[in-house]
């Protein structure tokens, strides 16, 4: 596999370029670092995202891959504030673009190649105007509920059954509960906790496996796509949506009949489409994960842990706590978007790609093209000639000229409206009504939702009931991947006063 992935990149990079990077100690640096840069750059895979991509953080990396074009070596709050207001018009526009990407990772096209959508993308990549067709749907779906009494009520039920069953698995627990809250919430589906714990198994082999398969040659998809899961998890995406769409149908099939989403079937596709992005990857991801760290804060003896003896759960102070954890841990790190040119379309030439480009949201996708016999769907480029830049989120979370001394390094929890004021987390300044309606905000529309559940799973949560298996829970809070590993919580064992023996 190796030499099929790298040997050819390598003689692309020019053979010569080879031989000085392994005789490093006669050639001269220079040489050296013109192959690495060669190397970094190095399409893989059968979408041409660069090898230099994939093995290292997208907002890490030097500026020669061309990953991004405003400063996030250093802390700066307010261009971070200041670029992101701009995103409304300058996507309507058709200025910018937005790929198929989440937080950073580019996720590969096939997993939609079952859906009747074009582009085949996450909801974050799909044209403006298919966006702008389905946008307000999305904030009706994933609104906060009125009435909060089922989901307390639901989550007495989880811990009392997690501590009957002897362990809360922190994440897949913390993730099925979420995803039968959502269910319930986003299209009033109640599913039970075996139909949720086979969603959130889909959903670790998409996060798993997703950037990992970038690296597949097109030969390699039949074989080495089995074992990285990628037609199960494509199947079980294409089966979800087909599952959604009757209820989408139903509810907002009226207003979305005169919509136009094409090249996709159908906008209730696209909205189904979309509303299975914000239980898989969005905020069905990000928001266990929010959890996640907060019980991190909470029971990790580790010396990496920034609770410092802070950490600790003040009754009737669970939303504070919660944001803070957002802050601190911030599930998505940046935005990835770009500028000035979005990758050429294949089968065309840069020139011809830009035309593409139209004001007022006519932004249109790239032509579909016939099937790759070998990977099942049309070519895609995510990368090559395309100028990506990305918004770092978590600078702006932790940058200490807003925040405070020590903001970068200490989990301390602050009054409610200084995270309202400052935070960035959920890409609040990505709002403009007064452009396209706001049907071209890119704020996320589930914000409300996610605050409340996060407050309500503190308040019912009894630190005092449980505790690690190992304590020794490692924290990152400015880690690139997996900032905090999975673990395990065990109910405490009940003791019995002396006088009752």
């Amino acid at each position: 596999l190796t030499i099929v992935v790298f040997i050819p990149g390598m003689f692309s990079c020019g053979f010569w370029r080879v031989l000085c990077t392994m005789k490093f100690w006669v050639w001269p640096n220079t040489c050296r670092e013109d192959f690495h840069k060669c190397l970094a750059r190095l399409p893989l895979g059968a979408n041409n995202v660069p090898f230099g991509y994939l093995v290292m953080s997208s907002w890490s990396l030097p500026s020669y891959i061309n990953l991004t074009g405003i400063p996030t070596s250093s802390y700066d709050y307010q261009l971070i504030v200041s670029e992101g207001h701009r995103m409304p018009e300058k996507f309507f526009s058709g200025e910018w673009w937005r790929g198929n990407e989440l937080g950073g990772a580019v996720n590969n096209p096939y997993y939609w190649s079952g859906v009747e959508i074009w582009p085949m993308s996450i909801g974050m990549g799909i044209t403006e105007q298919q966006r702008s067709a389905v946008r307000k749907f999305v904030e009706e779906a994933f609104a906060a509920p009125t009435d909060r009494g089922w989901i307390r009520a639901g989550l007495r039920q989880f811990f009392k059954e997690r501590a009957e069953a002897g362990e809360l698995n922190v994440m897949e627990d913390v993730s099925i509960w979420v995803h039968q809250v959502l269910m319930n919430t986003t299209l009033n589906w109640m599913v039970d906790y075996a139909y949720a714990k086979e969603f959130v198994k889909v959903q670790s082999n998409f996060f798993t496996y997703g950037t990992v398969s970038q690296v597949a040659p097109k030969s390699t998809y039949s074989t080495l796509g089995r074992f990285l899961k990628m037609p199960q998890t494509r199947d079980a995406i294409a089966a979800y949506v087909r599952a959604y769409l009757p209820i989408v149908e139903e509810r907002w099939g009226q207003k979305l009949a005169n919509a136009d989403c094409s090249p996709s079937k159908s906008c209730t596709v696209q909205l189904a489409s979309m509303l299975l992005d914000g239980l898989l990857s969005t905020g069905g991801h990000f928001l266990p994960y929010g959890i996640r760290s907060g019980l991190a804060v909470l029971f990790s003896t580790s010396s990496s842990n920034p609770g410092n003896g802070q950490g600790e759960l003040v009754a009737g102070h669970e939303l504070e706590f919660f944001w803070e954890c957002l802050r601190m841990i911030p599930p998505a790190l940046g935005i990835p978007y770009w500028r000035e040119t979005r990758p050429t379309c294949v089968g065309m030439t840069a020139e011809e790609t830009q035309e593409l480009t139209e004001y007022e949201g006519r932004t249109f996708a790239c032509p579909k093209l016939d099937k790759n016999p070998w990977t099942g769907y049309p070519p895609v480029n995510q990368w090559d000639g395309g100028h990506r830049y990305v918004l770092g989120i978590l600078l702006g979370q932790q940058d200490p000229h807003v925040w405070g001394e020590g903001a970068d390094s200490t989990f301390r929890v602050r009054p409610r409206q200084e995270y309202e004021k400052l935070s960035v987390g959920f890409n609040e300044m990505a709002t403009n009504y007064g452009v396209n309606g706001g049907r071209s905000n890119r704020n996320c529309p589930a914000k409300e939702l996610a605050l409340l559940l996060g407050k309500l799973f503190f308040e019912e949560f009894d630190v005092s009931a449980w505790e690690a298996k190992d304590a020794n829970i490692h924290i990152d809070s400015r880690g690139a991947a997996s900032r905090v590993q999975p673990f395990t919580l065990l109910p405490r064992k009940k003791t019995v006063p002396e006088s009752e023996t």
